[in-house]
């Protein structure tokens, strides 16, 4: 018997360890550098990477330094008449990085226990709209969206979306001035990093835009996710903004806006042929008893919530619109609970999709200054969760897995063991010390591995932001 007991109290130190492993200091290479210059990049294993500037950084499970691995890798940089907005996307499957920037696609390929590797593809360079055989039909052009994509086999395609104000939407033919949507794909072949481009007219769209202009009204272009036929899908909006107690015809605080209406085309981009087709159209009102509004595109699909003026108090609400495979549009209405969630102000909170572990939807949300995370399903049932401990950031803090994020506190109930890997300070630092917290998470099967490092920071007065003193890191998995 007193043997059993013995092997069950290994057992249990056993899997605690294999819980969350110890705090290890690695300041060193870390000190007065921003908390937030230093990313992290998690591998299948466990084991990680840090970067910080041109420094890359490899770490064991247990979170050793390998300081034979220690590397620098200086990015290419483009002329001075190429400078632009970018992207970064990751391909969790092979560990790439991409990054967009100054057109330039910077590719690192990331290895465990190993150097990395990078190559920089520089594009063709963009003139007027983006290529010159487009110039007949704008004069004016505005560049909207850009990602990348990773998912599909041997290849990363960039696409950058344009609207222009155009004088002549078909040569040869006279028509009114009006307004056009461009996209140009640079598809990339891994094997070699040879480059093709496709530039593609979406659409000629509605020219009476901008002639009887309303309150903040708003064009826009861009790509709101990939289905499973491989086809990129772009929403090409123009919503009108009002604040229904404003002047007509004069500009208001955005957070003051509580009336919009929007017409939307979603449009289809097949990438094995290219070919495009519009898929829906709609027009989108919204609620006339709205105090305030907001209106989003993403998630193969977009969200409108707003605000009701209740009493003493705002209610929450939303609409959920999804694109399925066939471009049938599912609906999901909310309304939160007005005994529970209860706003002071009526600005609409932040309102975060994320999938549950079968693949549906999940909506998150939090009131200001709370300590609760609500999340509702696709069938409107609600919960919540104490976010006290643990201080989740729906709009900072994911689970990134091959082809999603997820937010760990709505797909699983965290043990106390979980609670304290992710919660609890290193003995060096104690509460009252200005510290910041940073967490980093991959999910890998049924296991999320992270990584949470906490660093000790000191005032830097002349440029206003803290800079690291210390740096503690700790490991471990949470099984779901």
């Amino acid at each position: 018997m007193r043997l059993l007991a013995s092997l069950c109290f290994i057992l249990f130190c056993f899997t605690f360890l294999a819980q969350s492993n110890a705090w290890i200091e690695n300041s060193e290479y870390f000190k007065d550098k921003s908390p937030y210059q230093v990313s992290a990049h998690i591998f299948e294993d466990g084991s990680f990477q840090l970067s910080e500037g041109n420094y890359r950084f490899k770490f064991n499970q247990q979170g050793i330094l390998d300081r034979s691995l220690i590397q620098k890798i200086v990015e290419e940089e483009a002329a001075a008449d190429q400078k632009m907005s970018g992207c970064t996307a990751f391909d969790m499957k092979n560990n790439i990085r991409y990054t967009l920037a100054d057109n330039i696609i910077h590719v690192e390929r990331m290895f465990p226990g190993k150097k990395n590797e990078y190559k920089a593809i520089r594009l063709e360079k963009q003139e007027h709209v983006v290529k010159s055989v487009w110039d007949e039909y704008a004069n004016n052009s505005n560049h909207v969206d850009a990602g990348i994509i990773t998912s599909l086999e041997g290849k990363a395609i960039l696409y950058q979306t344009y609207f222009a104000i155009s004088a002549n939407t078909h040569p040869g033919t006279f028509k009114p001035k009006g307004i056009n949507t461009y996209l140009r794909l640079s598809i990339v072949d891994l094997k070699d990093y040879s480059v093709s481009y496709e530039y593609l007219l979406i659409d000629v769209f509605n020219s009476a835009y901008g002639k009887k202009k309303e309150v903040l009204d708003h064009f826009d272009f861009k790509c709101i996710g990939i289905n499973a036929k491989q086809e990129l899908l772009f929403s090409i909006t123009k919503t009108s903004f009002k604040d229904r107690d404003a002047p007509p015809l004069t500009l208001s605080d955005y957070k003051g806006v509580d009336y919009c209406k929007s017409g939307i085309d979603i449009w289809s981009v097949n990438l094995r042929d290219y070919s495009q087709q519009k898929v829906y159209a709609t027009i989108l009102e919204s609620n006339k008893s709205a105090a305030s509004v907001s209106l989003t595109f993403g998630n193969d699909g977009w969200l409108l919530s707003w605000t009701e003026k209740m009493n003493d108090f705002y209610t929450f609400h939303a609409r959920s619109f999804q694109l399925d495979r066939d471009y049938d549009v599912k609906e999901t209405v909310m309304h939160f609970p007005a005994t529970a969630f209860k706003l002071e102000k009526s600005q609409t909170p932040n309102l975060r999709i994320f999938p549950d572990l079968s693949g549906k939807k999940l909506f998150c949300t939090a009131l200001p200054n709370d300590s609760t995370i609500f999340i509702m399903d696709e069938n409107a049932k609600w919960r919540k969760w104490d976010n006290s401990a643990l201080k989740w950031d729906l709009n900072k803090h994911f689970v990134i897995s091959d082809d999603e994020l997820l937010c760990l506190p709505a797909v699983t109930d965290l043990s106390p063991e979980d609670m304290k890997g992710l919660s609890a300070l290193p003995e060096a630092i104690q509460s009252n010390t200005p510290h910041t917290r940073i967490l980093k998470f991959r999910k890998v099967g049924s296991t999320v591995f992270f990584l949470h490092m906490e660093t000790v920071n000191k005032p830097v007065e002349a440029r206003n932001q803290d800079k690291i003193e210390k740096l503690f890191l700790k490991t471990g998995k949470i099984q779901l």
